[in-house]
């Protein structure tokens, strides 16, 4: 068994003063806010570049040279610290440490990570900030976060669609341009224009027993299909009987999903992404 980084991002040219200079946002907070800015964002592993970090497990027969590949499965999540200094090269005063842990260090759920590079103008992370430490740089007193991802992979922009399902219309397309061979499973509104048992299929599945049953649906009700849960607007309608808990689910490339009544569908997705180590 052994481990292989696929990577993460490292702004900092090694063996060089140079660095990269950018903004950042982190949940509803903008680095420019605080009058800061990124300088470096590095792996926290001294063993090796721990980005998004798999296992390959192999065997092979016992006469033959060439190993077999079982699986390759994610290990961990991505981790690295990130570096800030002022934008106008002053150190960064004690107000601004705190106001920046109160705003970045919080114990609650994963925030949305943006770096506005152009590198990185389509790569999202869902990341907590914690372990801040005061650093110098060039004599420039900054700070340092320990940043740790909800995920081992990166995520796209957030792509946003509605569709209209009629009499004549009873499909959709959706093409994913997807980094990962992992089935994306999108939000989904639904407001039904007819009454019925809702069918929703995907000429992507391999499999052509699985598809997305909703009974008993009334006309006006909204169905939300998130995290791969189900739910009606129409308080009386007991949707965990009436579906059997099938959530559509998208591929790499074309998908075209069938609707058999008609609707408005609001789609809601984010494509998985890959980071390479860059040495600027």
């Amino acid at each position: 068994m052994v481990s292989t980084p696929y990577g993460l991002f490292l702004f900092k040219r090694k063996g060089s003063e140079k660095m990269y200079r950018g903004s950042f946002t982190f949940g509803n907070w903008c680095s420019d806010e605080f009058g800061v800015m990124a300088v470096s964002l590095e792996s926290t592993s001294s063993r090796f570049n721990k980005g998004q970090v798999s296992e390959i497990v192999t065997d092979k027969a016992a006469l033959v040279v060439e190993y077999q590949k079982i699986s390759q499965n994610y290990k961990e999540p991505m981790e690295f610290t990130l570096q800030v200094i002022n934008k106008d090269g002053s150190d960064i005063s004690s107000e601004q440490e705190r106001a920046m842990s109160k705003a970045f260090c919080n114990r609650g759920d994963y925030e949305w990570l943006f770096i506005h590079d152009e590198r990185f103008g389509d790569a999202w992370v869902r990341a907590k900030f914690y372990n801040p430490q005061t650093w110098t740089v060039m004599e420039v007193k900054g700070i340092q976060y320990t940043v740790q991802t909800s995920s081992p992979v990166a995520f796209s922009d957030e792509y946003e669609n509605t569709h209209a399902i009629t009499d004549t219309i009873k499909t959709i397309s959706i093409y994913v341009n997807n980094d990962e061979e992992i089935e994306i499973y999108p939000e989904l509104e639904i407001t039904m224009l007819e009454a019925g048992n809702l069918i929703i299929s995907n000429s992507a599945e391999t499999d052509n027993t699985y598809k997305t049953e909703i009974k008993n649906l009334q006309s006006g009700e909204i169905i939300t299909i998130k995290d791969e849960n189900i739910a009606s607007s129409r308080s009386t309608h007991d949707i965990m009987s009436d579906s059997n808990l099938i959530c559509p689910r998208l591929y790499d490339e074309e998908n075209t999903l069938t609707f058999n009544l008609k609707c408005t569908i609001l789609v809601k997705y984010r494509e998985y992404r890959k980071l390479v180590i860059n040495f600027l």
